[in-house]
């Protein structure tokens, strides 16, 4: 369950009182906003995790996308900065450890790097714990920020994010359309040189008859004087070998032709495939960011927090997109899909493992397939917690076992279109 109240009102649920938001803006200096939380008054026995996220002020879109957090995980305390560019991060959660409740308030600072970044926002601050019962629960407040001298907002930041999202789709459409001329005018150009060679070739097969059609005559005239034609029969047969030799180099010529003819044909059959595969995940991403090609697949990473209780559930939408929770088999495959993950904002994306029917046997929800060994991550599995721990993540050294009732990011594998064409991508 979620609690979120507005900085600017009294919080219904006196646990939000726990979220202490504020920002600073000045003419001079760019805007620093904090939310410090004090645990004793959230209930919880233990904070896992401190996020920030934005909507518009002007024309929101109810979509808040998300900033900055710091989070607790089993290596670890991390903090991560979705807006590296534009802001800058500190953050630190305390609680209790081993027995130990340290009583220091945790919290998150963001500071924007320029002055007018930042402004025309509803800014949202949630705070995940585990209260005593073994439950997780989200508490949430809001606060608006407007501008240095309290002037409206207008339109730009949504007008901005909507243009943001269309300018890859019109840059590859372009790149596309660029491509598909290209091979058009350089099949135009190969036929037309074809055409002009089948010309020649045949002037030349023709002047060759109209020869042989002279020495025929020639012959027949001279029959009487066969005696000396048989003295030049090496001649003679010397010019049948220039003939036979002729005419196979034209049905050279012709091959030639028509491998070049299908090599162009070849190409754009995977120009046309490449731009149907481009269609097919048009839609995909639109939730998930999508990887490069590897090994005939390519895998998706949600943009945003989802649930992942049932795993079916989450398995079954990546099945409504033509995958299934991604299935990680060799140290290459963890590489690949860790760092894809890495660079889109995940260093613990969730796949497909889970011992959820018999506890510390795992398998893939999909195929049904026992995972690999040797690619865990020391000290793993543990079923660490409460509720214990019955889905996997994947981290860039290998697999570490994590409870299944959140909110969170993961990954299908979702295997590419088999080519009909005859020369490879």
């Amino acid at each position: 369950m979620v609690y979120t109240q507005a900085f600017s009102k009294e919080p219904e649920d006196p646990r939000l009182k726990a979220i202490k938001v504020n920002y600073v803006l000045s003419t001079n200096d760019p805007l620093k906003y904090t939310c410090n939380i004090i645990q004793d008054l959230t209930g919880f026995v233990n904070i896992t995790k401190i996020e920030v996220s934005t909507d518009a002020l002007v024309d929101s879109d109810d979509v808040f996308d998300l900033l900055a957090a710091v989070q607790v995980n089993p290596v670890g305390l991390r903090l991560h900065n979705y807006l590296d560019e534009d802001i800058s991060v500190v953050g630190t959660i305390h609680g209790n450890v081993n027995g130990y409740v340290d009583d220091r308030e945790s919290h998150i600072d963001l500071t924007w790097k320029n002055l007018d970044g930042g402004n025309c926002l509803t800014y949202k601050c949630s705070v995940t714990g585990i209260n005593s019962d073994g439950s997780i629960e989200t508490l949430e407040r809001e606060k608006k920020v407007k501008t240095v001298d309290e002037s409206s907002c207008n339109k730009k930041v949504t007008i901005t994010k909507i243009i943001r999202g269309l300018i890859p789709k019109v840059e590859e459409c372009c790149r596309l359309a660029n491509a598909v001329e290209a091979y058009e005018q350089d099949l135009e150009t190969a036929v037309s040189t074809t055409d002009a060679d089948l010309s020649a070739i045949s002037a030349d097969v023709q002047a060759n008859a109209n020869r042989v059609s002279q020495l025929l005559v020639t012959a027949e005239s001279n029959a009487q004087k066969l005696t000396v034609a048989q003295a030049h029969s090496t001649d003679i047969n010397a010019l049948i070998q220039g003939i036979t030799n002729l005419l196979s180099d034209s049905d050279r010529s012709l091959q030639l032709r028509d491998n070049k003819l299908q090599m162009f044909e070849d190409e754009l059959c995977n120009l046309n495939h490449r731009i149907a595969i481009t269609e097919q995940f048009d839609s995909i991403k639109a939730k998930f960011y999508v990887s490069e090609p590897f090994e005939g697949r390519v895998y998706a990473l949600t943009k945003n927090f989802e649930p992942f209780a049932p795993i079916e559930s989450a398995n079954a939408d990546c099945i409504n997109f033509g995958g299934y929770l991604a299935e990680v088999d060799n140290a290459a495959e963890i590489t690949f899909v860790s760092t894809f993950s890495a660079a889109n904002g995940s260093n613990y994306p969730f796949i497909g493992g889970t011992d959820q029917e018999t506890e510390g046997s795992f398998i893939w929800i999909n195929s049904r397939r026992p995972l690999p060994t040797g690619l865990w991550v020391s000290g793993q599995p543990n079923n660490f917690g409460f509720s214990g721990e019955d889905c996997l993540v994947l981290s860039s050294v290998g697999f570490i076992d994590m409870g299944c009732s959140r909110n969170t990011k993961y990954i299908c594998e979702i295997p590419l279109p088999i080519s009909s064409c005859n020369v490879k991508e």
